[in-house]
C-alpha cells in the first residue's frame, strides 16, 4: 500500500506537466494563426484582374463567388509581405484597381481588410508602393 502514494504523485506531476505543455502549445497556435502581427498596406494594381471565381467547399462543390487579391503589401516600416485577401461578390463590392487597402495579418494569414485613403498609408509603406505602382494619369 505504500507504493500507491508515490505513484499518485508521479501521475499528478505528469498530468500537470502535460497540461502546462498543452497550454503553451495552444497559446502558440492561437498567436500564430489569429493574433494580429501587423498592418500591411498596398494598392490594387491598374491591370489587376478582378473577375470573380467560384470558391469550392471541401467536396469540390462551388459555394460562392469571390475575388482573390494576391498582392505585395508593406508594413509601416516598409517591409514587404505577400498577402491574399478576398471579397465575396454577393456581400461586398470588389476593390477596384487604384484602391488603397490595409490588410490586418497574423503570422499565418489575413484576418481583416479594409479600404483606406491614400493619405492614411504610412510614409515608408507609401514609398515602397510608389516604386511599383503606376497611378492613373488625370
Amino acid at each position: 500500500m505504500k507504493w500507491r502514494k508515490p505513484v499518485f504523485w508521479v501521475l499528478a506531476a505528469f498530468a500537470a506537466a502535460l497540461l502546462i505543455a498543452l497550454t503553451f502549445w495552444a497559446k502558440r497556435y492561437y498567436d500564430y494563426r489569429y493574433a494580429l502581427e501587423d498592418h500591411y498596406y498596398t494598392v490594387v494594381p491598374l491591370d489587376y484582374d478582378i473577375t470573380p471565381q467560384w470558391a469550392n467547399d471541401a467536396d469540390g462543390q462551388p459555394v460562392e463567388r469571390v475575388i482573390y487579391y494576391d498582392l505585395t503589401c508593406y508594413n509601416a516600416d516598409g517591409e514587404a509581405r505577400q498577402l491574399t485577401g478576398r471579397v465575396r461578390v454577393e456581400m461586398a463590392d470588389p476593390y477596384l484597381p487604384g484602391t488603397y487597402l490595409c490588410f490586418s495579418a497574423s503570422k499565418q494569414h489575413v484576418i481583416g481588410q479594409r479600404i483606406l485613403d491614400e493619405s492614411d498609408v504610412p510614409a515608408k509603406a507609401m514609398a515602397k508602393i510608389k516604386e511599383t505602382y503606376v497611378p492613373i494619369s488625370r
